[in-house]
């Protein structure tokens, strides 16, 4: 064989191999990672409990102080934490090794930049009335949210931006 089909075959083989080698079925790189995200606090030793009429629970874990409260159109940074019924972790500020608050901008707003209802009335209804430092518990039913199933979150609010 000549020099010129021999490297040809070679980069053909090495293409291929490169090819198969970034199919692998165990890559890691795209990895969810809720492995910090706080345990679910205690709901019977929650200062008090919330049943709104449209279903929606919400425990007071701990208390909240400043002189603001969350309201209709306020950014908001916020820890969070969802879970389904069986406490299995869907959604969470503590994501592969991230420990900082996520924001939520316009709040009262049940839409988001693209118009999607991102959370749900009932997790907006969950987050009014908050103070900086306040920590609830969400219980959401389907009907006041985006998920075909009840959510629970876990929230701690970290700061109202304005």
């Amino acid at each position: 064989m000549s020099a010129p089909k021999i490297s040809k075959i070679f980069l053909l083989t090495l293409s291929a191999i490169l090819v198969i080698s970034a199919c692998d079925t165990n890559n890691t790189n795209f990895t969810i990672d809720y492995s910090d995200a706080p345990d679910l606090p205690d709901t019977t030793q929650a200062i008090s409990k919330v049943v709104n009429e449209s279903g929606l629970i919400y425990y007071v874990i701990k208390e909240g102080a400043g002189p603001f409260e969350v309201g209709i159109r306020d950014n908001i940074r916020l820890f969070f934490t969802a879970r389904d019924l069986d406490g299995t972790i869907f959604q969470s500020s503590f994501v592969n090794g991230k420990t900082s608050s996520s924001i939520f901008n316009n709040i009262g707003s049940y839409n988001d930049e693209q118009g999607v209802n991102s959370r749900g009335e009932g997790f907006v209804q969950g987050i009014l009335g908050m103070k900086e430092g306040e920590q609830r518990v969400l219980v959401i039913p389907p009907s006041q949210s985006v998920f075909i199933d009840t959510v629970i979150y876990d929230i701690e609010l970290d700061e109202i931006l304005y």
